[in-house]
């Protein structure tokens, strides 16, 4: 809450892992479907900066910060990006981010809404956010609703300041 997000995803995305620093996911709400983050990406491979944007196929991302998930676990560095992109690759806004531990999730839907897994960049693979350190796989959904009246929503908004670490 000290970077400016109104809130946060309730889990510490370094979980189960001794010795390393606290990671949460932050953001902010917007009920502006213009304004709404439409995808995120961790990239495991690739430290582009805060400062660079990312283009993968027709839609382009942005960093969350400059802050490695894995930040003191030993795995491998992971960094977030996201994209606001309205190109129809790219869906419709994000409404609920949710986690998963240890078992990859699949594509599923609701009667309101499609739920789908955060893919990493390099693959179309779901992202373990704790990869290459061996314990506990932890993962992302995003939450996505079939159909959105104008302005009866909050969808989640990140900006390059809404992810931070505290150490132990």
């Amino acid at each position: 809450f000290d970077q400016g997000a109104e809130a946060f995803l309730d889990f510490d995305l370094n979980a189960n892992v001794p010795s390393r620093q606290y990671v949460y996911l932050g953001y902010s709400y917007t009920a502006d479907p213009n304004d709404a983050v439409t995808g995120i990406r961790p990239s495991h491979e690739h430290n582009w900066g805060a400062s660079v944007s990312v283009q993968s196929g027709k839609i382009k991302y942005y960093a969350v910060g400059n802050v490695n998930l894995n930040a003191g676990a030993g795995g491998k560095e992971i960094y977030m990006y996201y994209t606001k992109s309205h190109h129809e690759d790219a869906g419709k806004p994000i409404t609920e981010i949710r986690y998963c531990q240890n078992s990859a999730p699949t594509y599923s839907v609701t009667d309101t809404a499609e739920i789908l897994p955060v893919m990493r960049f390099d693959s179309w693979k779901p992202s373990d956010l704790n990869d290459g350190i061996g314990k506990g796989a932890i993962y992302l959904t995003v939450v996505r609703p079939f159909e959105t009246p104008m302005g009866s929503y909050k969808a989640p908004k990140f900006g390059k300041e809404k992810t931070s670490t505290r150490k132990n």
